[in-house]
C-alpha cells in the first residue's frame, strides 16, 4: 500500500506548471502529462508578440522626449520667445521662421502616442489589470495622439487647432492608470506616483481656469509645460515601468 501511494506521489511529481506552458494531469497513478495547443501556440509566437510589444512600449517612453525636444528645438527660430509667457503651440504659428520643426514634433509624437497604444494595452493586461481598464489606457492613449496630429496639422492661428474632445484622453489618462495599477501585483511605486500626478492635476485646475491668484500674462506658458508634465509623463512612465518588469502577455497564462 505504501509503495502504491509513493508512486502517485512521484507520477504526480512529473506533472508541473511553469509561466511558459499549460499543463494538465491525469489522475494518479499514471501521472501523465501534455501541454494544450494553446499554450504550444502561444509559445511559439511568443518572440515575435515580445518584440512587438517592446518596440511599442519604446514609443511610449519617446512621446514626451519628441514632445518638449521639438520645442527646445523650434525656440530660436521664433522672435523674442518665452518659455514662461508663450504657449507651445505658438512655436508652431505663422510667427516662426520655422513652423514646420514644432509641428512635426507635435505630429511625431502623435504617432508614437498611437503606437504605443498596444505596449500599455497588452503589457498592463499581462501585469494582472483588468482588461476592460488595460485597454482604456490603450484608448487614452490613442486620444492623446490623434490630438498631437490633429494640432500639427492644423497649426496656429488656424481656428481648428485646437482638437477639442479628440484629446480627452489626456485627462481620463491618469485615472485610467490608477485603475488599471489598481490589481497589478508590485504596482505600489506607480499607485503612489499616479495619485501624486492627480492631486496635481487637480491643484492645476483652478491655476489654468485663471481664478488664482497665478498671473497667466506672464506665467502662462510655464502652466503650461507643468500641467504638459502631469498629464504626458504617466503614459511614458507606465510604458517604462512596463519594460522593467518584463511583462510578456503572449506567454502568460
Amino acid at each position: 500500500m505504501t509503495d502504491k501511494i509513493r508512486s502517485g506521489e512521484s507520477n504526480r511529481s512529473r506533472c508541473f506548471h511553469s509561466p511558459m506552458t499549460s499543463v494538465t494531469c491525469t489522475a494518479p497513478p499514471a501521472g501523465r502529462c501534455w501541454r494544450s495547443d494553446d499554450a504550444t501556440r502561444s509559445h511559439r509566437l511568443s518572440p515575435t508578440r515580445r518584440k512587438i510589444q517592446g518596440s511599442s512600449l519604446w514609443c511610449g517612453v519617446l512621446v514626451p522626449l519628441v514632445y518638449f525636444g521639438a520645442q527646445v528645438a523650434a525656440a530660436p527660430f521664433h522672435p523674442d520667445y518665452s518659455f514662461l509667457v508663450n504657449s507651445a503651440s505658438q512655436l508652431g504659428s505663422d510667427a516662426s521662421t520655422l513652423p514646420a520643426l514644432l509641428n512635426g514634433g507635435a505630429i511625431l509624437s502623435g504617432v508614437l502616442g498611437l503606437l504605443s497604444a498596444y505596449g500599455i494595452g497588452t503589457g498592463l493586461q499581462a501585469a494582472g489589470a483588468k482588461p476592460w481598464f488595460a485597454w482604456l489606457c490603450a484608448a487614452c492613449s490613442v486620444s492623446v495622439g490623434a490630438a498631437a496630429i490633429w494640432a500639427g496639422l492644423h497649426p496656429m492661428p488656424d481656428p481648428q487647432h485646437d482638437p477639442g474632445a479628440l484629446g480627452i484622453g489626456m485627462f481620463l489618462g491618469p485615472l485610467a492608470l490608477i485603475a488599471a495599477f489598481w490589481n497589478v501585483r508590485d504596482g505600489r511605486a506607480m499607485r503612489g506616483y499616479l495619485w501624486f500626478t492627480l492631486v496635481a492635476f487637480a491643484a492645476l485646475v483652478p491655476v489654468m481656469s485663471g481664478i488664482t491668484l497665478v498671473d497667466l500674462n506672464r506665467y502662462g506658458g510655464l502652466m503650461q509645460r507643468i500641467a504638459a508634465l502631469v498629464l504626458y509623463l504617466p503614459p511614458a512612465v507606465t510604458a517604462w515601468w512596463l519594460m522593467r518588469v518584463g511583462v510578456q502577455p503572449s506567454t502568460r497564462h
